[in-house]
């Protein structure tokens, strides 16, 4: 096993998806580059939604200064448990189409996943300010 430059003719995920000509290896490649920003801001909308919708925090102020209590049990809610399990659903599936992406050890393909991945965290990770986000997946 080792990398190929060479990306023609080669398949990828689906015995149907060989792209052949440099312009259908150009479409794939932001296709997968694309798919890789969107991982990362799926990973970014769940902390989201988990600290703003689904965290029920309490606000004390003592003495002039604000402190947070986050509840050590959640109360049980279908909704959010849902919720949860889908975020969980949708960001594992695209972790691992990703990860079978680089597994083909085409060197572009390859490339289009690391750099998407780097351009998600840069576009969403200066969203996270506000929220503590979800451990890396």
């Amino acid at each position: 096993m080792f990398f190929s430059t060479d990306a023609t003719g080669a398949t990828l995920l689906f015995e149907s998806l060989h792209p052949s000509s440099p312009a259908a290896i150009f479409g794939v490649w932001f296709a997968i580059f694309f798919t890789a920003v969107a991982y990362r801001a799926l990973i970014h909308a769940r902390g989201y939604v988990e600290s703003k919708y689904w965290l029920r925090n309490r606000m004390m102020c003592k003495g002039g200064e604000l402190e947070v209590i986050l509840p050590t049990k959640q109360p049980s809610s279908l909704g959010r448990d849902f919720g949860r399990s889908a975020f969980v659903l949708i960001t594992s599936s695209c972790g691992y189409i990703l990860m079978l992406i680089i597994m083909t050890l085409i060197v572009p393909y390859f490339f289009a996943v690391v750099v998407g991945l780097a351009v998600g965290e840069l576009l969403f990770a200066r969203l996270a300010v506000g929220y503590v986000a979800p451990p890396y997946q």
